[in-house]
């Protein structure tokens, strides 16, 4: 496979309803290239000119060097190095979630006021990232001040270079927020969670579960879930696109990215059980808001979202190899280079 990274945007699918219906997803002003029909022609265009001055550089007459196109900005999911990444493929919680959450429950965080609300020591926040990024140890017990952990949390999420709930899935899950009846919007929600990777869903369901817990003493937190929703929402959720598109896809879709968080939050318990109202699912009966058109549109949504998603892993998964035969060569060069200091 070619290591090139497509660039990610939207598909600009619309439901196709009234103003008194489903609300519609936006448009976006770009295009997904990560479908399983524009990965096959890029990697057959891409396979054609594997020698272009795109992919090497020439350093002398003769001498091609290769550049590398894992930059982070072209990285899909992963993220940090050796038991520190995030793997989308894998159901393992990265310490960089586990860590500062734990320490934030064991700190008793959850009932101080304050949380995710003020802010810590920027440049220890910075510290403690780099540490985890770089896939180093890091002993939070030396930590004494929560709002730092607690930004080191969120500074983890605003850098994923695919946010948690991923740029193939955001219509699905804003169109799904939008569905007017609660049953049926609940069950959509569940839909499309069941479409994310193991990894994605296995940090969510720990990031949901801590803030339920924060809500629960909102009285003494001040942080209820409208509060949470402005802190995490823009985090987990953005469209894919330029940064124009993305400001402008975000405040029109603000309402339903919040709403989202508060659904999570609230409804845990629905929305993260794998057998949520499997007896009498709403969304297949007449009991659904939805119109059958709209289930329809829904559907193919969910479909489109799947394919993106297959492709996009299928890229991360050959990145994950690449990278973890990059560590080998690092280390091996770690321990030859330790082996000629001691020599």
């Amino acid at each position: 496979m070619n290591k090139n990274k497509t660039k990610k945007g939207g598909s600009g699918i619309k439901m196709g309803t009234s103003s008194d219906d489903l609300p519609s997803s936006p448009k976006s002003k770009t295009n997904h290239n990560n479908s399983s029909s524009n990965s096959s022609s890029n990697s057959s265009s891409n396979s054609s000119s594997s020698n272009s001055s795109s992919n090497t550089t020439t350093t002398s007459p003769g001498t091609i060097k290769k550049k590398n196109p894992y930059t982070r900005k072209n990285k899909l999911f992963f993220w940090g190095k050796k038991r520190q990444c995030f793997d989308p493929l894998s159901d393992h919680v990265p310490p960089i979630v586990e860590d500062t959450i734990s320490f934030l429950e064991s700190k008793g965080a959850i009932t101080g006021e304050g949380i995710f609300r003020r802010s810590g020591s920027a440049a220890m926040t910075k510290t403690l990232y780099a540490r985890y990024d770089k896939g180093k140890e890091v002993d939070l017990k030396k930590i004494h001040d929560i709002h730092t952990v607690a930004g080191v949390l969120i500074l983890f999420f605003r850098s994923l270079p695919n946010p948690l709930l991923t740029y193939e899935l955001y219509e699905c899950f804003v169109t799904a927020t939008g569905v007017p009846d609660q049953m049926t919007r609940l069950e959509c929600i569940h839909q499309c969670v069941e479409l994310l990777p193991a990894g994605n869903k296995a940090v969510l369901k720990r990031l949901i579960g801590f803030l339920k817990e924060v809500n629960k003493h909102k009285d003494q937190n001040k942080m209820d879930v409208k509060n949470l929703g402005i802190v995490f929402a823009p985090t987990m959720l953005r469209p894919p696109g330029s940064a124009e598109a993305t400001i402008t896809s975000l405040l029109g879709d603000s309402l339903h990215t919040h709403r989202l968080m508060e659904a999570f939050i609230l409804y845990y318990d629905e929305i993260f059980s794998s057998g949520f109202n499997n007896d009498k699912p709403a969304l297949f009966d007449g009991r659904s808001s939805l119109t059958p058109a709209q289930k329809a549109e829904f559907f193919k949504l969910l479909k489109r979202g799947t394919i993106k998603l297959a492709s996009a892993m299928i890229m991360a998964q050959e990145f994950g190899r690449e990278q973890q035969e990059e560590e080998e060569e690092d280390d091996d060069e770690e321990e030859k280079n330790s082996s000629d200091d001691d020599g």
